[in-house]
């Protein structure tokens, strides 16, 4: 798991040295939000992640375009409007095209 220097140097190199301290409160916050650290001890270690009621959505990250809109917030919007409740889980594959999107 990478520490929190090596996150803070990542976001860094992303953001620059002037947003990187923000960008960094805001994902720690969010986490904190989302993954309480007390919800973290409730999980059974011989259950499964997944069960045959999840459904995971694959899509690259601007799939879905708006003008002017930056396509996360795009997506997101769009998933709430059309698949709150049917999908459980989200991975986004990078923006196409990608360098390493070969197909």
């Amino acid at each position: 798991m990478p520490t929190p220097a090596s996150i803070d140097d990542l976001l860094t190199s992303l953001y620059g040295a002037t947003r990187a301290p923000l960008v960094a409160r805001r994902l720690r916050d969010l986490m904190r939000r989302h993954f309480p650290e007390d919800q973290a001890d409730r999980r059974r270690h011989d259950a499964l992640p997944l069960t045959e009621r999840d459904a995971m959505l694959i899509t690259y990250a601007d799939q879905v375009r708006e003008p002017g809109i930056a396509p996360l917030h795009t997506l997101a919007s769009f998933l709430r409007a059309h698949a709150a409740g049917a999908i459980t889980g989200l991975h986004v594959l990078p923006f196409f095209p990608s360098s390493s999107d070969d197909g």
